[in-house]
C-alpha cells in the first residue's frame, strides 16, 4: 500500500511539470536591454502573459549574456529583430533568478 501511495504521489508531482514550457508564439519586442554589473540581459515581449512556469509568468524574459553559452549571441540576435522590427519566438522553460522567465531557445520570425 505504501509503495502504490508513493508511486501515485510521484506521478502527481511530475505531473506539475507538464505546465513548465511554453512558446510564445510570434511576438513584438516592446523593448530589451541589460544590466550594467552583471551578464543579465531581458527583452520585453508584447501580447498575453507568458505563464510556463506560474512562479515565474510575465513577458520580460531574462538570460546571462555572459555566463550562457550563446548569451551573446542572443543579445545579437534580439538586437537585430528589435532595429528590424521582426518579431520573436521563445520557448519559454524555467525561471531565471528572482521568478523571471528564462528561454531555451527561439528564432526570428521572417
Amino acid at each position: 500500500m505504501f509503495l502504490r501511495s508513493l508511486v501515485i504521489g510521484l506521478l502527481f508531482s511530475f505531473a506539475g511539470c507538464a505546465y513548465a514550457d511554453e512558446d510564445t508564439g510570434s511576438r513584438n519586442i516592446v523593448t530589451f536591454g541589460c544590466h550594467k554589473f552583471d551578464g543579465t540581459c531581458y527583452v520585453i515581449l508584447d501580447g498575453p502573459l507568458i505563464t510556463g512556469a506560474p512562479e515565474c509568468a510575465g513577458n520580460d524574459i531574462r538570460w546571462d549574456a555572459k555566463g550562457d553559452v550563446n548569451g551573446k549571441t542572443w543579445l545579437s540576435i534580439i538586437m537585430l529583430a528589435a532595429s528590424t522590427g521582426k518579431k520573436v519566438s521563445l520557448h519559454v522553460s524555467g525561471c531565471f533568478g528572482q521568478g523571471f522567465p528564462a528561454f531555451n531557445y527561439g528564432s526570428i520570425i521572417l
